[in-house]
């Protein structure tokens, strides 16, 4: 079983506040926006299947609330 990571990016986050993450997939490109605000897009090859998954490295702790995955369909093509 071979997992691909296609981004990796640090984000220096307040103790003890909660962020609003996005995670989208389209057009062969990954964007992450953190608060609105877009932390990284970067393009990817081939089709990508399988699910979600958040790593955190270190002593931290976290907590996820209300975690949606949804498919939305191009209108383009």
């Amino acid at each position: 079983d071979k997992t691909l990571v296609p981004a990796e990016f640090e984000v220096p986050f307040e103790p003890g506040q909660w962020h609003q993450v996005q995670i989208s997939l389209g057009s062969g490109n990954i964007t992450v926006k953190v608060d609105d605000a877009k932390l990284i897009e970067t393009s990817v090859s081939g089709e990508i299947t399988g699910g979600i998954g958040f790593r955190l490295q270190g002593n931290v702790e976290a907590y996820f609330d209300d975690v949606h995955v949804s498919r939305i369909i191009d209108v383009d093509n």
